[in-house]
């Protein structure tokens, strides 16, 4: 299903007639269990068996209003759903009634991320504790292959495609929102959608080494009466000293005694956007009301510009 970067449903076809290799059945299979169609999932086809029966109960059920903030064009449902081809808009469809897509805007800089932001928003959505998606119960977002437009949400629990609705966090928003500012999606060569590797006291930066933004720096007194670089931030005042309010910024919070970074935000115009344990996790707000909610150990931001 996972191909290099992005998602490919099947590589074949499934269904009647189809070559309905093991894993494409099983795939389709998923797909529909996580639609809220019952099927075995045993990987296998038959003609007439329960994955054929499922198809066309999915194609019974389908409602045209679910795949139209998607761009899925209307369903045929005069002639019987019997054969699914690679990347067949059929196959969208059970994703989208499984509720785990994700419309990208399509257009860079903050048009772009302003869209994505407020569509996740709007749909309420709760925060979802980890982001790497190997991990058990864990949930990520992948391009989809020739649907640059769609991301898809996969959790891995025991190799299942699970149901939504959708769940974000920190990581994974701030992962989308820069790779939408710099690419309109996440169909790139930059974007990665795992994010075990990064943060906390890894050295690896979500900012840096996946989008090449610079670490900011501002001026401090030495122990010694000498100016130096700080590469930290302590308050709003001392960002708002060097930031510009028409560029995008990214921050990474520190979380621990040791300035491990625990946190992902974004910073333009004054406001923070981020995904927190909230409801909606997709929240913004002041930059100086952010700073007020901090934690005295959160209080050491490493900022970060566009090269």
């Amino acid at each position: 299903m996972i191909r290099k970067r992005s998602v490919r449903f099947t590589l074949g076809t499934v269904g009647e007639g189809g070559t309905n290799h093991y894993g494409d059945v099983w795939t389709v299979q998923q797909l529909l269990q996580a639609a809220g169609v019952s099927v075995g999932l045993d990987g296998g086809y038959r003609r007439g068996g329960d994955t054929a029966k499922a198809l066309l109960k999915f194609q019974e059920k389908w409602n045209d209003a679910v795949g139209k903030e998607f761009g899925l064009r209307a369903a045929n449902k005069r002639d019987p759903l019997t054969l699914l081809q690679p990347d067949d808009d059929w196959l969208l469809r059970m994703a989208a009634a499984a509720q785990i897509l994700i419309p990208m805007p399509g257009f860079t800089d903050w048009h772009g991320c302003s869209q994505l932001h407020d569509w996740l928003q709007s749909k309420g959505l709760t925060y979802e504790p980890k982001a790497d998606y190997m991990g058990d119960n864990s949930r990520s977002f992948w391009p989809i292959h020739v649907r640059p437009d769609l991301a898809i949400q996969l959790q891995c629990k025991a190799g299942y495609i699970n149901p939504g609705p959708i769940q974000i966090n920190c990581t994974t928003y701030a992962n989308m929102m820069l790779s939408v500012y710099l690419w309109g999606d996440l169909n790139n060569p930059w974007y990665k959608p795992g994010g075990s590797d990064i943060g906390g006291g890894s050295g690896v930066h979500l900012s840096v080494d996946r989008y090449h933004f610079k670490l900011m720096t501002r001026e401090v007194m030495g122990k010694d009466g000498k100016p130096e670089q700080a590469i930290y931030f302590t308050s709003a005042e001392q960002i708002n000293a060097v930031v510009k309010p028409w560029e995008i910024y990214s921050m990474e919070i520190g979380s621990d005694v040791n300035h491990g970074t625990g946190h992902h935000a974004i910073l333009h115009n004054g406001t923070i956007y981020e995904s927190r344990d909230a409801v909606p996790s997709a929240t913004d707000r002041p930059l100086d009301k952010f700073f007020d909610a901090l934690h005295p150990y959160s209080r050491w931001i490493y900022l970060f510009c566009q090269q």
